[in-house]
């Protein structure tokens, strides 16, 4: 049973709705601009942006690589399942269409931090759109073909930070723009051999390719009501998990001098 093409009627209508009103098209960078070290993202002003040149690595092939949304008023809608509601936010009866969302870790010599990217930037990492995500992760429970597509690749990846709603002590987040590939970039060291900026330093990504995504965001829950992660139900994804962790060596933080 192919679910999109079944319903690819009605995912048009609503995609082209919120098409309409979100842009999403990647911001241009320059290759001369000075890259931000991971580990200095801290002292970054918030709302403002800058850009790291980075590795990027699939965190978990297991996580939710989608998130469902009102069609109405695009209000994020804490289920796993494409269905229509009556919105609590609009009050509104719309359907929920899916959008590209998931995290992955970028990394320099300096240190990582956890990124989420989502839209269509994300959309463009993985090479295919959010209904086609949804039918291979939820419908299909296979895992995103993604680890061997970044491996020995570096970014330009461009960052904004917002500003933070507790402490200073508390991580701000910080959310993708745009990234581009950098061909000419030299190796950087392989993934176990990266320094961690420490827990103060690493950060939650994203894309902000609208206003209202970006009042999504700033209000969005915190770390205690993450999405859950996708069952393991299939030898497929099980299979694909254990070999990422063998290929891939966890970040440790380097020892102070």
């Amino acid at each position: 049973m192919n679910w999109v093409k079944d319903n690819e009627e009605t995912l048009r209508t609503y995609a082209q709705s919120s098409s309409s009103e979100a842009t999403s098209s990647p911001l241009l960078m320059s290759l001369h601009d000075e890259a931000v070290p991971i580990a200095n993202i801290q002292s970054q002003p918030a709302m403002q942006s800058f850009h790291v040149e980075a590795k990027m690595l699939l965190l978990d092939d297991e996580q939710r690589f989608y998130e469902l949304m009102c069609s109405k008023c695009k209000q994020f809608v804490r289920t796993s399942i494409i269905k229509a509601v009556d919105c609590v936010n609009c009050d509104q009866h719309a359907m929920l269409p899916p959008r590209c969302r998931f995290q992955v870790e970028i990394a320099d010599r300096s240190g990582s931090a956890i990124a989420t990217i989502f839209g269509e930037s994300g959309e463009n990492l993985l090479s295919m759109k959010a209904e086609q995500i949804y039918e291979i992760t939820k419908i299909k429970n296979e895992v995103m073909p993604l680890q061997q597509r970044l491996a020995n690749k570096v970014f330009k990846v461009q960052l904004k930070k917002l500003l933070s709603r507790a402490s200073d002590e508390t991580p701000a987040k910080l959310f993708i723009l745009s990234y581009v590939e950098k061909q000419d970039a030299p190796q950087l060291p392989a993934p176990s051999t990266f320094t961690t900026a420490g827990e103060s330093s690493k950060r939650e990504l994203g894309n902000l390719s609208s206003p209202q995504e970006q009042k999504e965001l700033i209000t969005e829950p915190t770390s205690s009501s993450k999405r859950q992660q996708i069952e393991r139900t299939t030898p497929t994804r099980k299979n694909a998990s254990s070999s990422r962790k063998q290929n891939i060596e966890p970040v440790t933080a380097a020892k102070k001098k």
